[in-house]
């Protein structure tokens, strides 16, 4: 009978009226106060009547989602506010009578799922936790949607609704470990943390070596064997092995179903620990052979002196907690016990038994053996004491004994009692069947003297037995390499048939890469047919064939149509349809001769589609081949597959789009023309070759530099060098028609083009190391030639005067992708730009010795060509812009000019030569200079040699004596100069022939003689 404390009865439990008073129905639950003692179901009867009746109506409310398939369009007659609100009072009112209304919860999620668009991703995520946790039927402890919440809600709250659902329920700590199986069609296992799905059975699936063949942002996993499992697979991979892995289910047998025992109550057992939860102790049944039992050990003795000398049980739960790193005692899961198996008791296992009989058998053991043990009390009136011995035994000491200890060792053993500490004994007499299981001891006369020197207390002996109880249960384990396989199997198909909605649903509304798309195409595939829907495995299929399909067009391949009968149930669903018409309408790419198959209602997709197709098929013939690519790849993109999209022309080499560093030439001997309007095109090598070099001069006074590439068209695409080649070997510009031949033409022009913008010197020599000419092969077999050019580090260059035909600034410069004319002003911020830079570099210079740390010389030009150079910074002479240091790569300490760099940066790296002392210095011509190396060299000049030593080395110039009177030579002055490299002296002393004499020097005559050699061979 209900008490009289309750409210007003809602109305009449009768299903008619359940949405006609629906306030009144949830104010009722809402306020019920639940009787939990006794009979519910006598004691709260109108509640549990009204509950049944609501369950009535959700029950065949879940048999239609059951039947619904997701491929199918949910019936508009349902009034679905009506029944999320059902639902939510049903959980509510089911949790309030104690009860977990799994069912129920899993019924409004698929409602949701159905229904409901555009929910967030991590909304999502979260209902998608809810719906695993309802399949594993996990404790719900928590619901924040509340009796408010259901009483207000509309159409215009649902999205705050599902957030508050989402985001407010909780369910009790699962750490058992458990999975849960489901075999249909392949292979479910819903574990602790993570779904997984394999398209084979049970038995295959425990089998295998399980990779991840595809996983659906954390939400499912799709598992093969790790042979077929391929990191970060093409499209084209994962469709193949995907397909294979299909197809394989259309042969599916089902596990044998193993006919396990199961244990008697009462039956001793092995159990493995699955989880520690402070001192609670979950396991399961350890014997594959029979069904697999969870719980949690006995914990509790009904008497404390009960079994007096065994260890409590809160000591088996102190061995989770290990005293330090080096303890090696600690219970772990998959430790094993024996335990006797209570069938019908909350707590299946106790340990108690097993302890005892360990008890027992350690007591045996250690007979007529000595241990060091401490005092804990007295038995019998006065019969004798108690001692704990440190491997956990009790042994007596009968009050006899004491009389047999020398006097000179008695006060020692009061001692040991008095302050706990220890002391050596000896036991005598094997433990009996009868209780207490009173062992007995005397203090051992072997070591008399042992007093204190291993003292321990209670605690380390209860862990030490306890540690040597799971030792001997590991040991004598029969099941110790056998798995804990918890195969609790998932028999009702209702959770499947939900998880499968939910990937169909994020497959519909989701944003993905075509690779990701197939992934949650063959997921949803395999859930569907797991869960019997054969519909949505048919739609699942060609929403398959379909992505392919656009994959092939957006790669160029042939488009076929979907392969579906007429028959085909799935023929007029509208998304099929859709699908068909486009695949129609990619028929038609670049058939100009074609129309539109359809004359249909299109939605925007469609539409624009075709919009864009026709576009291309009439432009075929008029816009070149790259403007047409934009729009293809603007139909792959609107398709959603523009991540597989290839090029029309994919098969020739894409060289890129003009920019700040990237210029395209067809020709160094033909003007660009409109070939459309022209038929033939006269040579003009030398007015052509001067857009070559302005190019090239903008890319020498630029920041970056850049590449020129020479038969290349303005689309990107290679049009070869042979036209070029041929026309130079007709006008005999070049004697061989190879590529050789044409580079070194090239470069003849470009090396003598130019000279230092400010002081009007070549600069062919410095170009040499600056430019360098690759000739490449495009994928179609055509030549290009790459100059690459690197920026002029000594300032700016122009042309030569009067080299330059009229209307051509004598100087240029690449901005913005165009090489525009250098102005004043530009020239003057390029040089400010420099300057700054030097400064900046001459810092981090400094900054790198003060660290000791490496600094980098980017793009370093020598007489082995351009490269980035790892220095160990030990000395700076800031005015020549010089630095001395230890090549890391090169291992060897030098000299460096920066202005040969293009830049300098900072590395992390510390330098290996932790010392960072050098006796490298500098000569007054620049050179390296080292002491040990040094030999004084005398020259002697003329008036005119020393005004020019004076002017271009005045370090060198203030070591210069005037002679009393000239020489027969005509010399005037005489350096005498330490140097231990004559290459620097030597360069001067042949710039100002007859003007300078080597009076002292075998090095530096050395020297001038080889340079001289090799001058005379070049003129000859």
């Amino acid at each position: 009978m209900e008490k009289s404390n309750q409210p007003p009865f809602w109305l009449q439990v009768k299903e008619d009226y359940i949405f006609d008073n629906f306030d009144g129905l949830v104010k009722y639950l809402e306020n019920y106060n639940y009787s939990h003692t006794g009979d519910p179901r006598r004691d709260n009867p109108d509640y549990e009547a009204s509950l049944d009746c609501m369950k009535g109506m959700l029950d065949r409310m879940n048999e239609c989602l059951d039947n619904h398939q997701f491929s199918h369009a949910f019936p508009d007659d349902i009034d679905i506010v009506a029944y999320l609100k059902l639902y939510a009072a049903t959980v509510l009112a089911d949790l309030k009578a104690g009860n977990q209304p799994h069912s129920y919860l899993t019924g409004m999620l698929d409602l949701l799922v159905l229904t409901q668009k555009n929910t967030k991703d991590e909304v999502l995520k979260r209902l998608w936790d809810i719906a695993v946790g309802c399949v594993r039927r996990r404790r719900i402890t928590r619901i924040r949607v509340n009796w408010t919440d259901i009483r207000n809600l509309d159409a215009s709250r649902l999205p705050t609704f599902i957030i508050r659902l989402a985001d407010g329920l909780e369910f009790a700590p699962d750490a058992d470990g458990q999975t849960y199986f489901y075999e249909h069609n392949g292979a479910l296992a819903i574990g602790h943390d993570e779904v997984s799905v394999a398209a084979c059975n049970l038995e295959a699936f425990e089998r295998m070596s399980r990779g991840s063949f595809a996983c659906l942002d954390g939400l499912l996993t799709i598992v093969a064997d790790r042979a077929d499992v391929k990191a970060e697979p093409s499209f084209d991979e994962f469709q193949k092995r995907s397909n294979v892995m299909l197809q394989g289910l259309k042969n599916f047998k089902p596990s044998v179903r193993r006919q396990l025992k199961e244990y008697a109550d009462g039956e001793e057992v092995y159990v493995k620990v699955t989880s520690i939860e402070g001192d609670r102790i979950k396991v399961a049944t350890a014997d594959p052979s029979y069904v697999t039992i969870h719980g949690e050990l006995f914990r509790y003795f009904s008497q404390p002196g009960e079994i007096m000398t065994i260890p409590a049980y809160s000591a088996l739960a102190d061995l989770t907690r290990s005293a330090g790193p080096d303890d090696e005692v600690g219970l772990a899961v998959g430790d094993v016990m024996r335990v006797m198996y209570k069938k019908n008791v909350s707590n299946k296992f106790d340990v108690r038994p097993a302890l005892e009989n360990f008890y027992r058998e350690l007591a045996r053991r250690s007979c007529a053996q000595a241990f060091d043990g401490i005092y804990t009390g007295t038995f019998g009136s006065d019969s004798g004491t108690l001692w704990r011995l440190v491997n956990g035994l009790t042994v007596a000491v009968h009050r006899s004994k004491y009389d047999e200890v020398p006097s000179e060792y008695i006060e020692s053993v009061r001692q040991a009692a008095d302050e706990g500490t220890s002391i050596s004994l000896q036991t005598y007499k094997e433990v009996s069947d009868q209780q207490p299981m009173r062992i007995y001891a005397q203090f051992d006369t072997f070591y008399p003297y042992r007093f204190g020197e291993n003292n321990f207390k209670p605690e380390d002996a209860d862990r030490n037995f306890l540690y040597e109880f799971l030792n001997d249960c590991n040991a004598n384990c029969p099941f110790d390499d056998e798995p804990v396989v918890s195969r609790e199997m998932i028999e009702d198909p209702r959770g499947v048939r939900l998880l499968s909605n939910f990937i169909c649903y994020i497959l519909h509304n989701g944003d993905f890469g075509s690779v990701e798309r197939l992934e949650y195409i063959t997921a949803a595939h395999m859930l569907s047919l797991m869960s019997d829907r054969p519909d949505d495995v048919s739609y699942m299929e060609l929403q398959r064939q379909y992505l392919v399909r656009l994959v092939a067009f957006s790669r160029n391949r042939d488009v076929t149509p979907l392969a579906l009968s007429d028959d085909d149930r799935l023929a007029s669903n509208a998304d099929v349809v859709v699908w068909q018409r486009i695949i129609s309408e990619l028929n038609r790419y670049r058939h100009p001769e074609s129309r539109t198959l359809t004359t249909e209602v299109r939605d925007n997709q469609d539409a624009s589609i075709n919009k864009l197709i026709d576009a291309s098929n009439s432009l075929i013939g008029i816009i070149n081949e790259t403007e047409l690519n934009n729009i293809k790849k603007s139909i792959a993109q609107k398709l959603g597959v523009d991540d597989e999209y290839v090029a029309i022309n994919a098969d020739r080499t894409f060289y890129g789009e003009e920019s700040s560093t990237l210029e395209l030439k067809k020709s160094i001997v033909f003007p660009p023309v409109n070939r459309r309007r022209f038929k033939e095109v006269e040579a003009e090598p030398d007015v052509q070759k001067w857009a070559i070099l302005k190019t090239v001069c903008g890319f020498l006074n630029s920041e970056l530099g850049g590449d020129l590439l020479l038969g290349v068209n303005d689309n990107g695409y290679a049009e070869g060098l042979d036209a070029d080649i041929s026309e130079l070997m007709r006008e005999g510009l070049i004697k061989v028609a190879s590529n050789d031949a044409y580079s070194r033409y090239v470069q003849s022009v470009v090396e003598d083009a130019f000279v230092d913008a400010d002081n009007s010197n070549p600069i062919g020599d410095v170009l040499g190391s600056d430019i360098t000419y690759a000739t490449e092969t495009s994928r179609e077999g055509k030549y290009v030639l790459r100059v690459r050019v690197k920026p002029y580090t000594f300032g700016l260059v122009k042309f030569k005067d009067g080299s330059r035909p009229e209307g051509l600034h004598d100087s240029y410069v690449r901005q913005s992708g165009k090489t525009v004319p250098m102005t004043p002003s530009l020239a003057s911020r390029l040089r400010a730009q420099r300057t700054a830079r030097d400064t900046s570099d001459m810092a981090l210079l400094r900054k790198a010795a003060d660290e000791k740390r490496v600094a980098v010389l980017k793009g370093y030009a020598s007489s082995s060509g351009r490269c980035d150079r790892q220095i160990e910074v030990y000395k700076i002479w800031e005015q020549r812009r010089t630095i001395c240091g230890y090549d890391i790569l090169n291992k060897k300490t030098r000299l460096f000019k920066v202005t040969r760099c293009e830049g300098v940066e900072l590395a992390a790296q510390k330098w290996s030569r932790a010392h960072g002392t050098t006796n490298l210095d500098i000569d007054p011509f620049g050179m390296s200079f080292e002491q040990y190396k040094a030999q004084e060299m005398v020259i002697r000049l003329s008036a005119y040699g020393y005004r020019l030593l004076v002017e271009e080395f005045p370090v060198a110039g203030k070591l210069v004596q005037q002679l009393q009177a000239a020489d027969t030579s005509g010399a005037m002055f005489e350096l005498r100069c330490p140097i231990s490299s004559p290459e620097g002296l030597g360069r001067f002393v042949m710039s100002v022939p007859g003007h300078a004499w080597i009076v002292q020097g075998d090095s530096l005559k050395e020297y001038v003689e080889e340079k001289t050699k090799i001058l005379t061979q070049c003129i000859g």
